[in-house]
């Protein structure tokens, strides 16, 4: 018995031994995990809301609209009236919650509608189009009885580069066909961003040289460019060279890889060098001694939170000396991205009543995720079963929490000077506001998003010749607002969801920091502030790169020296006065308010390069300086 005894209690003492050493194992997985053993940063990243840190901007809106049960049911059967193909992308969540899902739900908002949708996940916009002439052939070929109930939303400060060259093949096809706009659902507040070292904010000139990481002629890289193009520094387009002037960029097939690019590479390939003119030297980065590594990121989320998330593990020290230099939230490019709905114009005409029923759907849903709390929660995940899981082996909750986070936006705890995510639904008003609708009438063309087409689309023609586009149709033809419009009566014959939505930034609290300015040559009669009509070209372009971004603006004239400084220092600010008061009649809401200020320079500042005694070169003296600022 007594040596029975003994075995026994022997065995026990081995199994406490074994559970002991699997629960120090265990611990000590887990505390290396969570960053409590040193060697290993942790891996939580605090949240805060994007409002939080910024303060100037604010979005009001009273809506009258009773809340509805959220999407549910079974899936309408049927042939689509629709099929939209989107981006994992929140500014499509309107569409999403509005759907219920992949397939129209029977008593979703566009169930209740009548009308079946299908919604792809299609991150590939090059596929997007390749399907698009699919159905627009068939649409052709069967005489508008099959096909052509197709759609795609994109960036709208992409639309040009990337729509501009199916309306060439669609006018092989029929010379009245063309790729429209028909709404605007929502849009990007902050997680289309560049990434750099926050010196950049207030020295510019220190992105010269430096390599900026992205897919080349998407609309982040596209934001990333007009920065730089605003605060004076050249663009190296040639990613397979390197320019120590401009600011040089990496092409990346995908945003994701871009990302770990940015996070993970130490150096890049060297690159042959060229001069300002675009010239090869002979020379070669390596042969200089110049390493080049990914400075800066143009992306979006989720690739913003992977950065965040990577670099907190790898590198904080990188990670504090990071900021968000432009984006399309607070302060910078908040108005270039709205997602943009693009379909055939023959299929819309013919089906205009369900665009309509289509878009009353959609924005009566950003209202409801705008108001209520449970249906923001209720698109999420919604967008989780339908874009997918960011994080490999999260489950469902744990990932719509993730974007849920990344809809509001939030700042790394390291460092709040990087944010990240930030999307925005649009209810009637949003959208109306974009293109310039009001219950008075429609000013397309002197509109917010004509101004980002026009802009982006001169900066394609300028900056992408490889793309060898010349011109691009016009907005008024590109846009389309005859559904919003029937919804949005619809909804005002109701008495829902149209008041005023009013958002700003309250330029009495910017910083006045000077971040660029660029000239404009101004045709003046002499001696008058009246602006001449050879100088509305140049207005229009001023009106166009400035309506879309919400930079404080300080407008400065200036006056050859011809005459006297009495006449010469009031002319120069009526001058400056006249600039300002067209941006203002011919687009209030963008720049009204106390946005814009003045200065007179007189002739105390003449032109660059510019000789200011040799009268032949008095107009280019002659002009308005645009002084951009925080």
């Amino acid at each position: 018995m007594a040596d029975e005894f003994v075995v026994k209690t022997g065995n026990w003492k081995k199994k406490i031994i074994t559970i002991l050493v699997i629960a120090l194992a265990i611990g000590g997985f887990l505390a290396y995990q969570g960053g409590y053993i040193k060697g290993r940063p942790t891996n939580k990243v605090e949240t805060a809301k994007l409002d939080d840190m910024s303060g100037k901007f604010t979005k009001e809106a009273n809506y009258n609209v009773p809340k509805t049960a959220l999407p549910a049911g079974e899936e309408l059967v049927g042939k689509p009236f629709l099929v939209v193909n989107i981006y994992d992308w929140h500014g499509n969540s309107s569409v999403t919650y509005a759907n219920g899902g992949a397939v129209t739900l029977e008593n979703s908002l566009i169930g209740q509608e009548g009308i079946l949708v299908k919604l792809v996940h299609q991150d590939d916009t090059p596929t997007s189009t390749k399907e698009f002439m699919s159905k627009v052939a068939a649409f052709k070929e069967s005489d508008g009885k099959s096909g052509g109930n197709f759609g795609f939303t994109i960036m709208g400060n992409a639309s040009v580069p990337l729509i501009e060259p199916l309306q060439k093949d669609l006018k092989a096809i029929d010379p009245e066909y063309r790729a429209i706009c028909v709404d605007l659902v929502g849009k990007s507040d902050g997680e289309d961003q560049m990434i750099a070292p926050a010196e950049w904010l207030t020295n510019p000139d220190a992105m010269r040289g430096k390599v900026v990481v992205g897919v080349y002629d998407d609309g982040d890289i596209q934001i990333a460019v007009m920065y730089a193009d605003k605060v004076g520094i050249p663009v190296n387009f040639d990613y397979h060279t390197w320019n120590a002037n401009s600011l040089n960029i990496e092409h990346v097939g995908d945003f994701i890889k871009a990302g770990r690019i940015f996070t993970h590479t130490r150096e890049l390939e060297p690159r042959p060098i060229v001069d300002d003119e675009g010239r090869k030297t002979g020379k070669t980065t390596k042969d200089e001694g110049i390493s080049l590594r990914p400075d800066a990121l143009a992306s979006w989320t989720p690739v913003d939170r992977n950065v965040v998330r990577d670099l907190s593990k790898m590198d904080v020290s990188r990670l504090k000396t990071l900021a968000t230099i432009t984006s399309t939230g607070s302060g910078d490019q908040k108005k270039v991205m709205p997602t943009a709905l693009i379909v055939l114009n023959k299929y819309y005409e013919k089906n205009l009543d369900k665009f309509a029923k289509f878009s009353y759907a959609v924005h009566m849903a950003s209202m409801q995720i705008d108001k209520y709390p449970d249906a923001l929660q209720k698109a999420m995940e919604i967008n989780t079963d339908l874009l997918g899981i960011w994080d490999e082996g999260s489950d469902q909750g744990a990932a719509t929490r993730e974007r849920l986070n990344a809809f509001r936006g939030y700042a790394a705890s390291e460092n709040k000077k990087l944010r990240v995510g930030g999307s925005m639904v649009f209810s009637f008003r949003d959208a109306m506001n974009m293109v310039g609708m009001t219950d008075a009438g429609d000013d397309f063309e002197n509109s917010t998003f004509a101004s980002v087409y026009r802009s982006f689309g001169n900066l394609t023609i300028r900056k992408y010749p490889e793309k060898q586009l010349k011109a691009y149709l016009p907005f008024g033809e590109f846009f389309d607002g005859r559904a919003l419009r029937m919804a949005y009566n619809r909804a005002k014959g109701e008495g829902v969801g149209t008041a005023e939505v009013v958002e700003k930034r309250d330029y009495a609290e910017a910083t006045g920091e000077v971040i660029g300015s660029t000239s404009y040559s101004i045709t003046f009669k002499t001696g008058s502030a009246e602006v001449q009509s050879s100088a509305y070209s140049t207005l229009q372009e001023i009106q166009d790169n400035y309506a879309a971004t919400e930079y404080g603006i300080t407008i400065v004239g200036h006056t050859d020296r011809t005459g006297t400084d009495a006449v010469n220092q009031p002319l120069s600010y009526e001058r400056a006065e006249s600039v300002k008061r067209y941006l203002i009649a011919r687009n209030s809401r963008d720049f009204g308010g106390d946005r814009i200020n003045t200065e007179g320079k007189g002739s105390s500042e003449p032109a660059k390069g510019v000789d200011p005694n040799y009268a032949g070169e008095n107009a280019k003296c002659r002009r308005v300086e645009i002084i951009i600022h925080r």
